[in-house]
């Protein structure tokens, strides 16, 4: 069995260090920066983690989205580029919606919606929002709380009447 003997350890480092300061120091410098370097990563990480799975909890452990599949295609047009997207053939409607109603029974509620952006004045001002198109279960589906008013009812959808919530 090998012994180890600390105290000329010791005195072998000290005596580098004295002898070499300016590397010495720099070398516990740059051991000091890297740890907290990878101490501040891993916090991060970690911080970013913990965001998710609290955004992921909020919004249900039975929540989950369908949507249909968009080819998207890049066309240059002299200096600019724009992008177009297509819905194929087989987009969602309204009828695949009442078909999962009716024949996935452990799905409690169904909440088509379709969003785009939209431009309008607010106060004399142009403005860029998001418009949601959904049903009245969005509401219970996403577990939104109004602060004041009233959220789509079945009536609405029935009379197609033109409702607005702001959330």
């Amino acid at each position: 069995m090998r012994r180890i003997f600390i105290r000329p350890n010791i005195e072998a480092g000290l005596f580098s260090f004295r002898n070499n300061p300016l590397r010495s120091t720099l070398t516990i410098t740059g051991i000091v920066v890297g740890i907290a370097a990878v101490v501040a990563v891993l916090s991060i990480g970690k911080g970013n983690q913990l965001k998710i799975e609290a955004e992921v909890n909020r919004m249900g452990p039975s929540l989950f989205w369908v949507e249909p599949r968009s080819s998207f295609s890049m066309n240059r047009v002299g200096r600019s580029t724009m992008l177009s997207v297509s819905r194929h053939e087989s987009s969602l409607t309204m009828f695949d919606a009442d078909l999962i109603r009716q024949r996935c029974p452990l799905v409690k509620y169904v909440a088509p919606s379709c969003s785009f952006y939209a431009q309008g004045t607010l106060d004399g001002k142009t403005v860029q929002f998001n418009l949601l198109a959904t049903t009245p279960q969005y509401q219970q589906a996403r577990s939104i709380q109004l602060v004041d008013g009233r959220y789509l009812c079945d009536m609405d959808m029935v009379l197609h009447n033109d409702v607005c919530v702001a959330e």
